[in-house]
């Protein structure tokens, strides 16, 4: 029996114990409990029956808060509105510049070619039958001076002409008043040629006692200290020039060097094939001296590249990153503020280099988003995708 007891004693106090600290660790936790329903209803009453013990927002009123923002949106979004983080002010904001009158500017570059001016191009055509007698050029090694003899034809019918032509003097002269300040003469009839001015040949057509017959083509001179730089302009870029605009002319067999010209005529007609215009610029051509002879820089033929920059009064613009384009129509995106941004239909005007000038659609001093259009747009169609896709589940 006192074996018994010793072992029972000490087994019932341990059971007693263990109650009493089981009874005492259900009370905390019904008091804790208590109190986190007494929190929880003080900060959420309406969802009282979601069990947490964090401090953070009740879910269901986010969810709410959601709900009705993207009521909210949908509100404005029906028209051209687009409304990007307005839950969250904190969120990524897209660059904006404010439309304003400024000057447009623009680097012009065009391709063309160097021809002799037509404006000092001589013809010469034989004015009877008969042979050359002399040709200029042909062992000529520079330029023609002016006045210099070019062709001289041995004609038996431009001697008869001359001939007749005295005869009508001398008779003419027996009749004429001493009063007459001409005395009565007549043209000649010419078998010699003068350069009107200083060139050079580019083309004969006849050689040294060769036949000719009355308007046979002779020989072509053309002065080339004045030449032409001929270009095309492309129709979108006719805006940018005008008769008397300066150009920097550059070509290859000439490097480090550029050739001032100036446009002087810009032809009326476009070309229906490549929607081009034709346009000429007076180019000088100066002479040099290379190793000890004097030479022209500029031939004929050349290719060569003209520059200009192009600088107009001041008008409304906003920067070329800040249009989107949907088809044929172009369209800018207006901040409203807030995160709010309008979809606005635009009237382009001529393009810059950097900035884009507006003839409708848009307010001077109406920010406009520079950059991230892509964003907004995007985030635009997925609105508009949400719902179409929520009308038609509500609809069914």
């Amino acid at each position: 029996m006192k074996a018994a007891r010793a072992i029972l004693l000490p087994l019932f106090a341990f059971l007693l114990f263990a109650g009493i600290v089981a009874s005492v660790l259900r009370h905390e936790s019904r008091t804790a409990r208590s109190e986190t329903r007494e929190v929880r209803s003080s900060q959420e009453p309406s969802h009282a029956c979601i069990n947490s013990n964090q401090a953070a927002e009740c879910p269901l009123c986010a969810i709410e808060r959601f709900r009705k923002h993207r009521e909210d949106s949908r509100s404005k979004e029906g028209g051209d509105l687009i409304v990007l983080n307005s839950n969250n002010r904190s969120g990524p904001r897209v660059p904006a510049e404010v439309a304003k009158r400024r000057a447009l500017s623009r680097a012009l570059y065009v391709a063309g070619k160097i021809e002799a001016s037509e404006t000092r191009r001589a013809v010469l055509s034989a004015p009877a039958s008969g042979y050359i007698e002399f040709l200029a050029g042909d062992d000529a090694t520079g330029e023609i001076r002016p006045r210099q003899v070019l062709v001289r034809i041995h004609s038996a019918e431009l001697i008869q002409k001359h001939a007749f032509a005295r005869a009508a003097d001398l008779f003419a002269s027996v009749y004429t008043s001493a009063s007459s300040p001409t005395g009565g003469a007549t043209a000649p009839y010419p078998s010699i040629f003068y350069a009107p001015y200083g060139g050079v040949i580019i083309e004969r057509a006849v050689s040294r006692g060769q036949h000719v017959v009355t308007g046979e083509k002779l020989l072509t001179l053309v002065d080339p200290s004045v030449l032409w730089f001929r270009f095309d302009i492309r129709q979108s870029e006719l805006s940018w020039y005008h008769v008397g605009q300066s150009l920097d002319v550059a070509v290859e067999g000439v490097p480090d060097k550029t050739f001032p010209a100036v446009i002087s005529f810009i032809e009326p007609v476009l070309e229906g094939a490549t929607r081009t215009v034709k346009a000429r610029a007076e180019i000088q051509n100066p002479v040099v001296a290379t190793n000890g002879h004097a030479q022209r820089l500029l031939h004929l033929g050349m290719l060569a590249q003209g520059h200009a920059q192009a600088d107009l009064e001041a008008v409304l613009t906003v920067p070329r990153s800040a249009i989107l384009f949907a088809g044929s129509a172009a369209y800018v995106h207006v901040d409203k503020g807030g995160g709010d941004y309008e979809r606005c239909r635009v009237e382009l005007g001529r393009e810059g280099d950097k900035f884009r000038e507006i003839l409708g659609g848009l307010a001077e001093g109406e920010r406009v988003v520079s950059s991230g259009n892509l964003l907004i747009d995007a985030q635009a169609q997925f609105h508009r995708q949400s719902s179409s896709i929520e009308r038609d589940s509500d609809g069914g």
